[in-house]
């Protein structure tokens, strides 16, 4: 739920510790991608552009708890005054298909191009979105 209307301090500990999460999880699709852990990479693409997200809607003075909520926020706070081109709104969204498809459907087999896609997409994505928050 997203918690607009609250007013906080950002943390700029929170805001490293988000953008350290997203690092990590870079590193981790990138370890899993070089293993042929194709459903790992992905989740683990999402996560890393997921997080660097919170950081920046953390250093903006919002926050929320769940998935759709974040992108949300990230559409209205970014995307929508151009901050960031549209495509990395769209690029958040396919990122978190995919992750849902690699959590949730047991059937759905991931590519080693798929997951490669999934983990390029999301080194770009989070390499944008940090200038958002200046690291």
């Amino acid at each position: 739920m997203a918690n607009k209307n609250k007013k906080f301090i950002p943390s700029p500990e929170e805001i490293k510790a988000f953008i350290k999460l997203s690092e990590d999880s870079l590193k981790s699709a990138q370890l899993r991608l070089e293993e042929d852990f194709f459903r790992g990479t992905v989740s683990d693409a999402y996560y890393a552009a997921f997080y660097i997200v919170k950081a920046a809607l953390i250093n903006k003075g919002i926050i929320s708890k769940t998935h759709s909520g974040t992108i949300n926020l990230f559409g209205e706070n970014f995307v929508k005054n151009r901050q960031v081109d549209e495509k990395y709104g769209k690029w958040l969204k396919e990122l978190l298909k995919e992750r849902t498809d690699a959590t949730y459907e047991a059937l759905r087999e991931f590519s080693h191009q798929e997951a490669k896609e999934a983990l390029e997409q999301s080194e770009k994505f989070v390499k944008e979105i940090k200038k958002l928050v200046g690291k």
